[in-house]
């Protein structure tokens, strides 16, 4: 988790941990890119020791290079942080990843940007690596459409 106070937007954390939640010697790898306007990030605050458990997921198969999608939200979810209430805005997904974790790109990354009506930003990533087929994926979102001629 990062919070960047009004800068353009860029989540770079690895935490180590068990699937039942308990961390295990949490580390960061901090990459700065250069934003759209050339300009190197401000550094990034980053805390792993007191973030939430989160579940074990499942493995999850994408598919296609390049920046997948993106989507605008007005959902109303919100994330607490540090006595801050940041409003999920956008989710960006990205294969490769944005994210470099000990020098390597991931196969996909999800990032859940939240904003408070300060400005102050947080991102939320997921990094995903491939994994073995996900039946239950492949079910609900079966196979894309065949392009019509």
């Amino acid at each position: 988790v990062a919070d960047l106070a009004g800068s353009t937007l860029s989540q770079l954390t690895k935490s180590q941990g068990n699937c039942d939640g308990r961390a295990s010697s949490p580390q960061v790898d901090v990459v700065l890119e250069e934003t759209e306007l050339g300009q190197e990030l401000q550094p990034l605050r980053l805390i792993t020791d007191s973030s939430n458990k989160s579940p074990c997921l499942a493995h999850v198969a994408a598919k296609g290079p390049g920046e997948l999608s993106a989507a605008r939200l007005q959902c109303g979810a919100a994330t607490q942080w540090e006595n801050r209430t940041y409003q999920l805005q956008e989710i960006n997904f990205y294969a490769p990843s944005r994210t470099m974790v000990a020098g390597r790109r991931l196969t996909m990354e999800a990032q859940l940007v939240h904003r408070t009506p300060q400005g102050h930003a947080l991102v939320i990533s997921q990094l995903f690596l491939i994994g073995k087929r996900n039946e239950f994926l492949q079910n609900l979102f079966g196979d894309p459409p065949a392009k019509q001629q």
